[in-house]
């Protein structure tokens, strides 16, 4: 009886410590499909919608809610550069962050097969997923801006894709974390990212870590190779005019031949990890 009395406290006392993880944002489509297709957005991107088709899934996650799955159209157009998917640009869930907190970003990635990222104007085809202080990498806010990038590994290899993440695009310098190639095909990944910022805006202390089917915020899947500068003020409206974060947006176009699609859900903005992200298959 007492060792069953001490299994059922230790539960209660697990899930009542995941249930304090309340995200500052969560994506949510509704019910029905009741909030497409901004899900709780600001922005849902539309003016490119010729090069991409976007397909709601209801129940299509692992979680249980609705995902999103893209395809993008080929185009005989080409170096085109545009944005296919969301916008947070104002509310509670964006105000000013601290100079030294921490923030994270969540959401959950399948890509289908096949995997042909064919672009005729680029070496690779690229997105730039995530970004956290899009618009605000200038003046005394920069280095602000982080953005998670999805793309192909390298000059014409369509065949394969990968993830990174840095502050801005300093991809192989000291914040990059990543590359993590080649992404699994047509199994969903549960992705959380860390954004440490310094501990003043001018010390070299930041980290990026990045957790792939994770739940071990101390034993990151990808982190930085060593400290840099990144401040705070970029990721709020209120300190940086025009400051918002994205999901889905400045990507390339794909050429006669590609098939290039994916599966999005469950998009998270937090001031704390979730132990619980990875949910296992």
């Amino acid at each position: 009886m007492k060792k069953l009395l001490l299994v059922t406290a230790l539960v209660l006392m697990d899930s009542q410590a995941y249930a304090q993880t309340t995200p500052l944002f969560r994506m949510d489509c509704g019910t029905n499909g009741s909030r497409w297709p901004e899900c709780g957005f600001d922005v849902s991107d539309t003016h490119a919608t010729k090069y991409y088709r976007r397909t709601r899934i209801p129940a299509g996650s692992p979680s249980g809610s609705d995902a999103v799955q893209f395809d993008f159209t080929p185009t005989t157009e080409r170096n085109l550069d545009f944005g296919y998917g969301w916008g947070l640009t104002s509310g509670a869930h964006l105000a000013p962050v601290t100079q030294g907190a921490v923030r994270y970003i969540r959401y959950r990635l399948k890509i289908n097969a096949p995997v042909n990222w064919h672009t005729a104007s680029d070496s690779r085809w690229a997105s730039k997923i995530v970004i956290l202080g899009n618009t605000c990498e200038h003046g005394n806010h920069q280095p602000t801006r982080v953005i998670q990038m999805l793309r192909g590994p390298g000059d014409s290899v369509w065949n394969r894709a990968q993830l990174d993440f840095s502050q801005n695009i300093d991809t192989g310098g000291p914040s990059a974390a990543g590359p993590y190639e080649p992404l699994p095909v047509g199994r969903w990944l549960d992705i959380q990212l860390k954004i440490a910022s310094s501990s003043t805006p001018s010390a070299s202390d930041g980290r990026l870590s990045v957790y792939i089917d994770n739940n071990n915020e101390a034993k990151p899947t990808m982190r930085s190779s060593r400290g840099f500068v990144l401040r705070t003020s970029g990721w709020s409206p209120s300190t940086c005019d025009g400051s918002h974060l994205i999901f889905g947006g400045s990507a390339r176009e794909v050429t006669a031949g590609a098939n290039l699609s994916f599966q999005v859900a469950d998009f998270e903005y937090d001031d704390e990890f979730d132990l619980r992200w990875d949910i296992g298959r």
